[in-house]
């Protein structure tokens, strides 16, 4: 059964989710979105506790065994399309963010509330949005005032300009793998949008939007809100 974690205003109208072309046809394949182990996440801090910071040392131990008790599925939240989002700068070009998938929030909540393939041990499963608030170097009369009701969904506000609204499913017992795959539903018979990354060159946009296209799922694909100004398929870029 899925929770609203109620500390969060919900207003924005989409989930975005920013994928490379490999990770967008895993999901158009088998109707399924991807949980993170906590432990996996570049960001070292996920799902540490006020107390973690009050002894003047972390135990990274205790730490680490938490984050292998939590599975996360993070969007990005927004009634209209950033550009903050889309990738600027990647390590290979096939790690990058060339698409994303769009859902109305309510629509994706729906699937995945529908969905009966939790992992097993699962103890709860909340969604919501993300609370930023900064721990790392606080005194211990501050952090105090940091206290929110579930861990998982507070991260430094340096990264607040993701705006991010995540699933999460808590454990009791560590997951021995890096992630699970939730089917959320039929890839032909759910609601979404695809987006193509409007900062690609105009090769590159047209040959990912041609692939798109021609794909089963061609009817899916919609134009990024940024096109107007970036002008993907002209020259000016070139």
């Amino acid at each position: 059964m899925w929770k609203l974690y109620k500390d969060t205003v919900h207003n924005e109208k989409y989930l975005y989710k920013f994928l490379s072309e490999e990770n967008l046809q895993k999901f158009l394949n088998n109707g399924e979105i991807w949980f993170s182990l906590a432990r996996e996440f570049g960001d070292k801090m996920e799902c540490t506790t006020i107390d973690d910071f009050t002894n003047g040392k972390l135990n990274i131990k205790k730490i680490q065994e938490r984050q292998n008790k939590y599975l996360i599925s993070c969007w990005h939240a927004a009634t209209k399309e950033v550009l903050s989002m889309w990738d600027t700068y990647v390590d290979t070009p096939e790690k990058r963010r060339k698409v994303a998938l769009r859902f109305l929030k309510s629509d994706l909540i729906q699937f995945i509330k529908q969905s009966s393939n939790l992992p097993p041990n699962t103890k709860s499963s909340i969604h919501g949005k993300v609370i930023y608030k900064n721990i790392i170097g606080k005194s211990k009369s501050s952090l105090q005032k940091k206290r929110i009701q579930y861990f998982s969904f507070r991260k430094e506000y340096a990264f607040r300009y993701e705006k991010e609204y995540r699933f999460v499913i808590a454990l009791s017992r560590p997951f021995e793998q890096k992630g699970w795959s939730l089917k959320i539903g039929n890839e032909n018979q759910l609601l979404f949008k695809i987006l193509i990354n409007p900062l690609l060159k105009k090769a590159e946009y047209q040959k990912t939007k041609q692939k798109l296209l021609n794909s089963p799922q061609g009817d899916k694909v919609t134009e990024s809100s940024l096109i107007k100004w970036l002008q993907p398929e002209s020259n000016l870029w070139d």
